[in-house]
């Protein structure tokens, strides 16, 4: 059987399209900023493998169960793409667990750009896939919280991206609306028990992470002592961000051959900050 590929025009996704498509492999329906997706809509794609949502602002991240149901029944679904699912001036998400009861069991690239998250339920994290490999967040508006402690947790992530979206808008001509409320915030975990300063603080990574990329992440930071616990991580760039004064060291990157901090407003670098680098490979 040859791979099918399917792209919707019409106003209204429902299930009644895609019955005489069992053996579609592939669905992009982005750009749509006015399309109805009905729940249940790709329960009769049991071959999908490709999933693109992106640009359907109206969909709203509290409400993405009701797209994605039935998705949970679809094996064969590795990629999925869903950027821009909410009104881009919307004010800063949680994910919440609850949000994604009907991820597909064997996804291995999930992409979400501009989504306005700024932050993730713990218990989201667990519920993810086990079976990923990418996750591409770029453009949120992430800030410093107690997740960031369950990364470990995505045992099979190995490429991690949280730079900056390359969507253009153009200059609006009505104000923000929105088909349905969004649900306020109710588990956000961003605090933690207990207020004192950790001696040896450390930030966790996905245990086989390859790759993070932070570019033009708005990061404004002096890059004091950073320790990361155990993990293979090969390749960091955090390239057009502002770090204007590197202190270090950073400890805990034993595998780390590549580091790009270019175009970040270096001004000063102390004598120890690649001190522990010395898996860094030179490149010309």
């Amino acid at each position: 059987m040859p791979k099918l590929n399917f792209r919707l025009k019409s106003p209204r996704v429902s299930s009644h399209y895609y019955v005489p498509l069992v053996y579609l492999h592939k669905a992009p329906i982005p750009n749509a900023q006015r399309r109805y997706i009905e729940a249940g809509a790709f329960l009769p794609l049991k071959n999908l493998i490709f999933l693109d949502l992106t640009h359907n602002e109206d969909i709203d991240i509290p409400y993405i169960n009701d797209v994605l149901y039935g998705l949970n029944e679809i094996t064969t679904l590795k990629f999925l793409r869903i950027n821009l699912i909410v009104n881009r001036y919307s004010l800063g998400i949680c994910l919440e667990s609850s949000y994604f009861h009907n991820f597909p069991p064997n996804l291995e690239y999930l992409e979400a750009h501009e989504n306005n998250i700024e932050a993730v339920d713990r218990q989201f994290i667990q519920k993810l896939p086990k079976t990923l490999k990418t996750l591409d967040l770029s453009g949120n508006r992430f800030v410093f919280g107690t997740y960031l402690a369950d990364l470990s947790k995505m045992e099979n992530l190995t490429v991690l991206m949280l730079s900056k979206a390359g969507f253009t808008y153009s200059i609006p001509n009505r104000y923000p609306y929105a088909l349905m409320q969004s649900s306020k915030k109710k588990n956000c975990t961003l605090y933690d028990e207990t207020s004192y300063e950790e001696e040896t603080f450390e930030f966790t990574l996905p245990p086989i992470l390859k790759r993070l990329e932070m570019n033009g992440a708005n990061l404004n930071y002096v890059l004091s002592k950073l320790r990361v616990k155990d993990n293979q991580l090969e390749y960091l760039s955090i390239t057009e961000n502002r770090f204007p004064i590197l202190i270090g060291p950073l400890q805990g990157f034993n595998y780390l051959k590549y580091f790009d901090i270019s175009l970040s407003f270096v001004a000063h670098i102390e004598d120890g900050f690649f001190s522990n680098l010395s898996s860094l490979e030179l490149t010309t």
